[in-house]
């Protein structure tokens, strides 16, 4: 059967329905949300669980939905175990004659995914946000949400009578995420700049223990020396007392070349523990 419209009505025999409007109108403005409000339909954020869909508009199968005003959502209590994502949408039902604002909540798992789109001849959905909902939250933060609103393939902007599209609240949106992304990195780099004090300081403390222990044993080694030729010099010649004198002395100038290169071991440690600080920090925020 021919449809044709508009045309006057003659004793009611022109008489329109709305299913007539519906694909006059669906001929040239596609399924979506409307750009302007840059913000239209955004679920952002509330208090704890609750959600808002900002005010704004779509079009859905020839029919035109308003929300005058921000519409709060109450998601359901998260599941103590595992996470899920809750996805909402925009729902054209043509049963009950409406469109409206719902949440297809999800079943939490390990990997969660989000359910399914319902498009038939009687009910289609646009879902304009998908929310993790992690386990054992009790508030949704704006980084828990993923706004789908210029995905085409599960909502889209209105299409044919608009010109262009201002994506500024989802600039923001990416914006919030690097903002979380670099605090997680300075976080991390502290950490490992923690790390590296502690080792240093065992090093240092290692290195303390070392020298004293030296130091120990010098003079351990001096005195036994002394006593042994206390012992044995009413045996020797006095030439024999002078050469093992000298030796002693020349022992006695290794021990001190050898405290001075424990000395300079530890300034180079030091040196290379600031280096592996400074160039693992630059690797970490690179």
């Amino acid at each position: 059967m021919l449809n044709y419209l508009p045309f006057n009505s003659i004793n009611h025999d022109r008489v329109g329905k709305a299913e007539d409007w519906a694909w006059y109108f669906a001929t040239f403005i596609g399924n979506g949300v409307f750009p302007k409000p840059e913000t239209g339909l955004q679920v952002v954020a509330s208090n704890g669980m609750t959600v808002l869909a900002k005010a704004g508009y779509a079009f859905i199968n020839g029919y035109a939905f308003r929300n005058p005003e921000d519409f709060s959502i109450t998601l359901d209590t998260a599941d103590g175990s595992l996470p899920r994502i809750d996805r909402v949408i925009v729902r054209w039902d043509i049963t009950q004659r409406m469109i409206y604002i719902a949440v297809l909540k999800g079943t939490p798992s390990a990997n969660p995914v989000a359910r399914s789109l319902t498009r038939t001849s009687e009910i289609y959905d646009l879902c304009v946000a998908d929310i993790l909902v992690g386990r054992g939250v009790t508030s949704i933060t704006q980084a828990n949400i993923t706004d789908q609103r210029y995905n085409s393939s599960l909502c889209g902007i209105v299409h044919g009578v608009v010109d262009q599209i201002d994506a500024t609240t989802l600039t923001a949106q990416f914006n919030d995420f690097f903002r979380q992304y670099e605090q997680q990195i300075i976080s991390q780099y502290n950490n490992y700049l923690a790390d590296i004090n502690t080792d240093r300081q065992g090093a240092t403390s290692a290195l303390n223990e070392f020298t004293t222990w030296l130091a120990g044993y010098k003079t351990d080694t001096e005195d036994d020396i002394a006593a042994w030729l206390d012992t044995l010099h009413d045996l020797l010649d006095e030439e024999t007392v002078t050469h093992l004198q000298q030796e002693i002395e020349t022992n006695a100038a290794d021990i001190a070349q050898l405290q001075r290169d424990v000395q300079e071991i530890a300034s180079i440690t030091t040196v290379a523990w600031l280096g592996a600080a400074y160039c693992g920090g630059t690797y970490l925020v690179s």
